[in-house]
C-alpha cells in the first residue's frame, strides 16, 4: 500500500512538472515601431492547464509610456487547455527606443506558487516633424493681455489720494500731539462756594477764639 502511495506522489509530481512546463506567457505587440501620440497595443497571452490558478494580474512595467485602456479577454479553452488574453493599451509623447521588462507572472500549482516569465519587448517611438525634440508635448500658450491706461491712472490718482490723505491726517495729529506736549492746559481748582451764614459763623468762632472781652477789650470787641 505503501508502495501504491509512493507511485501516485511520483506520477502527481511529474504530473504538475509537466504543467508547469506547459505554461506559456506569450508576449506580442500590433506594432514594433510607432509614432509619438499613437497607440500601442501590448497583449500578454497565457496558456496553461485548467489545474493550474493565475493569481493576479501580469506584472510589466510601463514607467516610459502612458497607459490609456486595460481590455480583458474572457479565458477560452483550446485543446483541453486554457487561454487567458490581457490588451494594454499604450502610448507617449517621448522619441526614444524603449525595452519593455519581460513580465511576470504567478501562478499555484498543487499548493505551490511559482513564477514564470515572458520576453522582453522593444519599441522604438520615432517622429516624422522633427527628430530633435523629444517631447512635443504643447506648451502652455502665451497669454496676450491688453493694457487698459485709462484705467490704470484712475487707479493711479486714486491711490496717491488716498496716501496724501493719510500722510496729511498724520502730520495733523502729530500737530495736535506735540502742541499738547508743549503748552498743557492748566488745572483750574473749583472755588468752594458758601453760603453767608457759613462766613458769619466761621468770623464769630475767630472772633470768640481771640477773648477780647476776658482782656477787657470791649470796644474792639
Amino acid at each position: 500500500m505503501r508502495i501504491y502511495h509512493f507511485y501516485l506522489i511520483i506520477i502527481w509530481t511529474t504530473c504538475a512538472g509537466l504543467c508547469a512546463q506547459d505554461m506559456k506567457v506569450n508576449v506580442s505587440t500590433n506594432r514594433d515601431s510607432l509614432s509619438i501620440g499613437e497607440t500601442l497595443v501590448y497583449s500578454i497571452t497565457i496558456t496553461h492547464e485548467p489545474m493550474v490558478k493565475i493569481l493576479g494580474e501580469p506584472r510589466v512595467d510601463f514607467s516610459d509610456f502612458e497607459l490609456t485602456q486595460i481590455k480583458k479577454f474572457e479565458p477560452t479553452e483550446q485543446n483541453g487547455r486554457l487561454i487567458e488574453k490581457t490588451d494594454y493599451f499604450l502610448t507617449t509623447f517621448n522619441i526614444d527606443t524603449y525595452m519593455i521588462a519581460a513580465p511576470t507572472v504567478q501562478f499555484l500549482l498543487n499548493k505551490d506558487t511559482l513564477t514564470i516569465e515572458g520576453r522582453t519587448k522593444q519599441i522604438m517611438v520615432t517622429s516624422s516633424i522633427d527628430t530633435s525634440f523629444k517631447d512635443i508635448r504643447p506648451e502652455k500658450p502665451i497669454i496676450e493681455g491688453k493694457i487698459n491706461w485709462w484705467l490704470l491712472a484712475f487707479y493711479l490718482a486714486l491711490a496717491l489720494v488716498l496716501t496724501g490723505g493719510l500722510v496729511y491726517f498724520a502730520i495733523k495729529l502729530y500737530k495736535k500731539y506735540r502742541y499738547r506736549k508743549l503748552h498743557p492746559v492748566p488745572q483750574v481748582i473749583p472755588e468752594i462756594v458758601r453760603s453767608p451764614e457759613e462766613v458769619a459763623l466761621e468770623a464769630l468762632g475767630k472772633l470768640k477764639e481771640k477773648e477780647l472781652a476776658e482782656k477787657g477789650e470791649f470796644k474792639q470787641f
